[in-house]
C-alpha cells in the first residue's frame, strides 16, 4: 500500500506507514473494539474486524483475533468490495 502511496509522495508514505504503525497498536490493545464484518462460506475468516488507519481512513486494517493475538489479515482501501477481495 505504502509503495502505491510514494509514487504520489514520498512523504506521505512515510505518514502512512507510521499510521498504520500506530494503528497495529491501537488494534493490539483493543483487540475487540475493530468493526465486525461478516464473510459468508469463509470459516477462515469467521470473526474478521475492520480499524480504519488513522489520519488515512480510507484505508482500513482487515484483521482476527487469534488466541489473543492479531493476526493482520489486510490493509486495503475502504471503497473496494473487502469481502470479494479478502
Amino acid at each position: 500500500m505504502a509503495d502505491r502511496i510514494a509514487k504520489g509522495s514520498l512523504d506521505a508514505a512515510l505518514r502512512f506507514l507510521d499510521a498504520a504503525r500506530r494503528t497495529f497498536k491501537m488494534i493490539e490493545d483493543f483487540l475487540r473494539e475493530g468493526a465486525m464484518l461478516p464473510i459468508e462460506g469463509r470459516a477462515d475468516l469467521a470473526g474478521l474486524r475492520l480499524w480504519p488507519i488513522r489520519k488515512f481512513r480510507a484505508y482500513v486494517v482487515c484483521y482476527l483475533e487469534r488466541e489473543g493475538e492479531v493476526e493482520i489479515i489486510r490493509v486495503i482501501h475502504g471503497a473496494r468490495d473487502i469481502a470479494r477481495v479478502i
